[in-house]
């Protein structure tokens, strides 16, 4: 696949060792000569020549943890960042899957999995017809609608992080996981082009006073096949009240993170 921009032309290799390149061009018969014009038939001619270059793997895309992971981690959220390598990226889409139980307990693995595929090359976004509703002043219902992976006994989005800018200064492109990014909706995974990575955040529903919200969850994101990362976690949150006000806390049953 070939797609040009305003610096040049993208080429997308298949998967394969090796790919061939075929150059034709047209040229004066005697280069030498300034009257010959390459533009006049009568005086040019054509030529070709097929030039195979090797293909080197790309870099797998990581699983980076955020500033606040390890208050997060306490509260039985599993919200982590995959970016791309900074060199010789693997650009496949990012496919994200979740599944969440009502139950202090892991799901199991026949349970059913919500999934969004998100692209990182532009090449790869889609127009979609209908147009997604405003998140100024958006309600919980239409924001778990159109744009949330899950709602209820987790809640989970996927976001797209902007630019790291002090980085940029430095001559390093990145993305900076810690600060702001745009919702992606999961009824349009394809409408924007994550090329700096995807934010993930599943986090446990909100507890009342006197009734603890159990959950459980297995969230995991894949790219080419590989396994990016994965955090599972179950237990129960609960709504507590003391001189502080009101403030929740989770009880974790158990909990497991792999980030590659």
């Amino acid at each position: 696949m070939v797609a040009a921009g305003r610096s040049g032309v993208d080429f997308i290799v298949p998967i394969a060792a090796t790919v061939a390149i075929t150059v034709s061009w047209h040229q004066g018969r005697d280069p030498s000569d300034p009257d010959s014009d390459p533009e006049d038939p009568a005086q040019r001619c054509a030529a070709s020549r097929v030039v195979t270059l090797p293909v080197t793997p790309a870099r797998p895309s990581r699983a980076d943890k955020m500033r606040s992971w390890k208050q997060a981690w306490r509260q039985g959220a599993g919200s982590f960042a995959v970016v791309p390598a900074l060199k010789q990226p693997d650009l496949s889409p990012l496919e994200i899957s979740i599944r969440t139980s009502s139950r202090p307990r892991l799901p199991s693995a026949s349970a059913k999995a919500r999934t969004m595929a998100v692209p990182m090359r532009t090449v790869d976004q889609i127009e979609y017809r209908k147009k997604l509703p405003e998140l100024f002043h958006i309600s919980l219902a239409r924001k778990c609608k159109f744009f949330m992976l899950t709602c209820g006994s987790v809640f989970t989005q996927v976001t797209r992080p902007f630019l790291d800018t002090d980085a940029l200064q430095r001559g390093i492109e990145k993305a900076d996981i810690n600060g702001a990014a745009g919702l992606l909706a999961r009824t349009q995974p394809s409408l924007e082009a994550a090329r700096y990575g995807v934010v993930i955040d599943a986090v446990p529903g909100a507890a009342r006073l006197g009734k603890p919200r159990p959950f459980g969850l297995d969230l995991q994101v894949r790219q080419s096949g590989r396994l990016v990362g994965r955090v599972r976690t179950a237990g129960r949150c609960f709504e507590r009240r003391d001189s502080r006000g009101l403030f929740t806390t989770c009880k974790i049953a158990t909990r497991s993170a792999k980030l590659n």
